[in-house]
C-alpha cells in the first residue's frame, strides 16, 4: 500500500500518554489498486480513497540507543482495515505496536511542532524493540498474514511550546 498524504489528530492523557487516529489518503495497492477504510463507503472507482486507523494509544520513549521516539500500540490488536480493488479485496492490519523516531527535539526540547519518522526494509520495521518487548504489524490479504512496515514522516503541531518528555 502507498499513500500520498499521512495526517492525524491526537490529545495527551499525560505529558507522555494519548491516543491518536492516522489517516493516510490516495492510497493505492500496486496489486489490488485503489483503496479505502471499508467504514469509508468510497468508491474507488473515482480514484484512490483514505484509509483510518482505529483510535490507537501512544506513548513517548527512549529507543535503546537513545533516540527519542513514539511508540504506537494497537486498539485490542487492530490498527485499520480497508478494501483495495474494483472487487474490494480486504485488508486488515494488526499488531502490538509500531515505534518512529522523532527527528526534532530532541528529548527534553521545546518546541511547538515535532517530527517524526517511521522507517522500514523490506516490509520490516526499523525500529522494533522497546523495555524487551517486540513490536510489529501483520497484514492479513485473501487469509494470508505477513509482517509489515511503514515509512512515513510527519510533523506534529501542539496547541503550545511542549517539552519532550522521553522515558
Amino acid at each position: 500500500m502507498t499513500a500520498e498524504t499521512v495526517s492525524g489528530n491526537g490529545t495527551f492523557e499525560n505529558t507522555t500518554t494519548g491516543t491518536m487516529k492516522l489517516t493516510f489518503g490516495k492510497v493505492n495497492s500496486s496489486t489490488f489498486g485503489d483503496c479505502a477504510s471499508t467504514a469509508e463507503g468510497h468508491s474507488r472507482a473515482s480514484g484512490p480513497g483514505t484509509v483510518t486507523t482505529t483510535s490507537l494509544p501512544f506513548h513517548l520513549i527512549t529507543t535503546p540507543t537513545g533516540n527519542p521516539a513514539i511508540l504506537i500500540t494497537s486498539n485490542n490488536g487492530h490498527f485499520a482495515s480497508y478494501t483495495c480493488g474494483g472487487i474490494g479485496i480486504g485488508v486488515t492490519v494488526n499488531g502490538n505496536g509500531i515505534i518512529g523516531t522523532f527527528t526534532a527535539p530532541a528529548c527534553g526540547g521545546t518546541s511547538a511542532t515535532a517530527t517524526l519518522s517511521f522507517t522500514q526494509t523490506a516490509g520490516v520495521q526499523n525500529h522494533k524493540t522497546y523495555t524487551g518487548t517486540t513490536y510489529n504489524l501483520t497484514s492479513t490479504i485473501i487469509g494470508s498474514a505477513s509482517e509489515t512496515g511503514m515509512t512515513f514522516s510527519a510533523t506534529i503541531t501542539f496547541g503550545g511550546a511542549r517539552t519532550l518528555i522521553c522515558t
